[in-house]
């Protein structure tokens, strides 16, 4: 985890082993600092619920998009993103491989601008 992937508010494993949010002071201190592993639990504990057909999935409802963070397989996140156009066509992408949860806070960030709510 090198010190350009996080953000303020992302969360990390402290050298003591807990679950702490970064600040700014932190960030000169990240090589003490160790990413936080995406399972079940730590999806649960983003409001992460399981959907129609039994994977742990968050949806994101705006104007022309529709987000949907699903499930963990093989230790990754894996993420569709439908987008519909000024035409009404619709546009699926998959993104995947995002294997700790600083990867989806920036991620769910930079798709709606709000921060993912984790509650440790």
């Amino acid at each position: 985890m090198k010190a350009n992937e996080l953000r303020i508010d992302n969360w990390v494993i402290s050298k003591d082993g807990r679950h702490i949010q970064m600040n700014r002071i932190m960030l000169g201190v990240v090589p003490l600092l160790s990413p936080i592993p995406l399972t079940p639990e730590v999806l649960e504990k983003c409001g992460f619920v399981p959907n129609a057909i039994g994977q742990l999935a968050i949806e994101v409802l705006g104007i022309d998009t529709h987000l949907e963070l699903i499930t963990i397989n093989d230790g990754y996140c894996y993420v569709n993103l439908n987008q519909v156009n000024e035409f009404g066509n619709s546009q699926n992408v998959a993104i995947n491989r995002i294997q700790y949860l600083h990867q989806l806070q920036n991620l769910y960030f930079a798709l709606t601008g709000e921060e993912l709510i984790y509650k440790p």
